[in-house]
């Protein structure tokens, strides 16, 4: 009996030294990912007030200068759809504790929508420190007129980074798994005060959109002092930084999707944003304005545009979209062009909307080509483009041709909505529009 309460005895204390090494296993695991440490997950987030409305906003007739086209002007025969969109939720900002505690407003900076009814949100902080989040919301529409169609938007889950901010984010439903770009101040992540605190990380998603883990399946740090911009598309990474004011200078990072691997860097300073398509990978770069054409490898580099009077508005949202044969980039301060993605050449561009270079921008730029109805409730094909203008607010043309079948942008006679916003940036798909509204949240809207 005595040998059988000493075996007990050994056993249970080889558990607790078990139990003991696996909590100090999983301690120190998170120490080493330092972004993480701290960071509080939340699901079905209570403290993010969704609010739904059921209002059909007012557009009004201000619309974009056109300040260059290499073909007819409107009222030779083009004619853009008319629309109109219903504002269908208002979410608050998110609230998140930095490193010391001290509670802080984060602004909703990125949108990525799902084909089957998710989008997902970055939250950065507008000034020091870098604090931020990542929201993943689902909506169901029950369609109707645009009288009587309801949208039901609520929160799958969220994370409060008391140490990142996310300034990017990308989703591939292929392996359901966002890829995320930003900054972090923390010394054990390896900021020295060199101004190099850009990262991008990798996280799984599960089923219903919440997180498999609590965990990146990869993450590093990277060169510059903001990761500005990031894309997934097929077998590579795709991230933007800016340039710091010490150390390394920002450029675009190009990782290996399936091993994370690093492929190749291209020093590029202030790189604002990045797109791919089949072919090509499409740089933009400011202060001053530079797009730039590589082949998927980050070779054969073509340069496409080059305005030394353009895009000079330092740490800003700049987005360029690629599609079709163009290329739309918004430039800020400077508005948008479109340009041809072989030669560069200017299609059309459309000046700021109001006169003041700080608040009256273009920050970011969506297309959308899926069926919609027009303001009739006619279901037509367009391909609608929306612009995120900073104070001046949202928004649309219609990509149409003239009369020399070349492809022009048209404004309809009512275009703006949310003028009294801070429209910083905006995501649309089917019939669902999200617009990041700076210190104002997110505004979501149905078409």
């Amino acid at each position: 009996m005595k040998r059988f309460f000493l075996i007990v005895i050994v056993l249970c204390v080889a558990c607790f030294i078990g139990c003991d090494k696996d909590k100090d296993g999983d301690k120190k695991k998170k120490n080493e990912i330092p972004l993480m440490e701290d960071a509080i997950f939340q699901d079905d987030d209570p403290d993010l007030k969704i609010t739904l409305q059921d209002e059909i906003l007012e557009a009004t007739g201000v619309k974009g200068k056109r300040v260059k086209s290499t073909g007819d002007e409107p009222g030779s025969g083009m004619k853009a759809n008319d629309y109109r969109f219903k504002l269908v939720a208002n979410v608050s900002t998110l609230n998140v504790n930095d490193a010391d505690g001290i509670s802080r407003k984060v602004q909703a900076t990125h949108v990525k929508i799902s084909d089957d009814g998710y989008a997902f949100v970055s939250y950065n902080h507008r000034h020091s420190p870098n604090v931020g989040g990542l929201v993943v919301f689902k909506y169901t529409i029950q369609e109707g007129t645009l009288q009587t169609v309801k949208v039901d938007v609520s929160v799958v889950t969220s994370i409060r980074l008391p140490k990142a901010q996310i300034n990017a984010i990308d989703y591939d439903k292929n392996t359901n798994c966002l890829y995320l770009a930003g900054a972090s101040e923390e010394p054990k992540f390896g900021y020295r005060g060199d101004a190099n605190v850009a990262f991008f990380m990798v996280m799984e998603l599960n089923a219903n959109k919440s997180f498999k883990v609590q965990e990146p399946l990869f993450y590093t740090h990277l060169t510059s002092f903001q990761a500005t911009s990031i894309r997934k598309y097929s077998n590579r990474i795709y991230i933007t930084t800016g340039d710091g004011t010490v150390g390394p200078e920002g450029g675009l990072h190009i990782y290996d999707a399936n091993n994370y691997g690093k492929v190749k860097f291209i020093p590029a300073e202030h790189a604002r944003s990045v797109d791919v398509d089949e072919s090509n990978i499409y740089l933009f770069q400011a202060n001053h304005a530079r797009v730039t054409k590589y082949d998927l490898n980050g070779e054969s580099k073509i340069s496409l545009y080059n305005a030394s009077d353009e895009a000079w508005q330092r740490d800003a949202k700049s987005e360029i979209l690629a599609w079709d044969k163009y290329l739309f980039v918004a430039e800020n301060e400077s508005g948008l062009r479109m340009l041809n993605k072989d030669n560069g050449d200017v299609n059309v561009a459309i000046d700021r909307p109001g006169d003041d270079p700080e608040t009256d921008v273009t920050n970011s730029v969506s297309m959308n080509s899926d069926i919609k109805k027009d303001a009739t409730g006619k279901p037509t094909q367009s391909n609608l483009l929306f612009l995120a203008n900073g104070e001046k607010g949202v928004y649309w043309y219609d990509v149409v041709k003239d009369a020399g079948g070349a492809d022009r942008i048209v404004a309809a006679d009512n275009n703006s909505i949310l003028g009294e916003s801070s429209a910083n940036f905006i995501e649309s798909k089917g019939n669902i529009v999200f617009v990041a509204d700076g210190l104002g949240g997110l505004k979501i809207l149905h078409r």
